[in-house]
């Protein structure tokens, strides 16, 4: 089941990014964007537990995602592409449509998620060099690619 996530499950929300990612967000950063008036924060529930999430922005006519996550023993069960197709179908049920295209950035060494994105229609249409900072995981900076999704 995907639902909106609230400030209430800031806990389990943070668990889950720790549990996906090296360099996960503060728990204040993630109640950030939980509480963020352009905000938008879907979970992915299963059983209670929250085993995916999407984190993105609506920014007057584009979606802004921020951050996919899903639980490392729960990836391949296609809970990405539900949240992507939540987002994307909340989009076009809307009259007028206000969004025209959502977009992402994804580091270019990232082939999975790269093959992930295409898969679901989104194009590389540009990049940004060093966009990724040097940290404990890289040495040097990280080019990304910019990703779209039209509508």
């Amino acid at each position: 089941m995907i639902s909106l996530l609230k400030l209430e499950d800031l806990s389990a929300l943070s668990k889950l990014d720790q549990e996906c990612f090296a360099i996960f967000w503060s728990p204040g950063e993630l109640a950030e964007e939980l509480g963020h008036q352009n905000g938008v924060a879907l979970g992915y529930l299963e059983n209670g537990n929250l085993m995916g999430v999407l984190l993105a922005r609506v920014m007057i006519d584009e979606i802004w995602i921020f951050r996919i996550m899903v639980h490392p023993e729960h990836r391949r069960k296609k809970i990405a592409h539900s949240l992507v197709e939540k987002i994307s179908a909340s989009i076009k049920n809307t009259d007028p449509p206000s969004v025209t295209s959502i977009w992402l950035e994804v580091a270019k060494s990232n082939e999975q998620a790269i093959h992930f994105y295409e898969s679901e229609g989104f194009l590389r249409v540009s990049s940004r060099l060093g966009y990724y900072q040097a940290n404990h995981l890289r040495s040097e900076p990280e080019d990304a690619w910019v990703m779209c999704r039209k509508f």
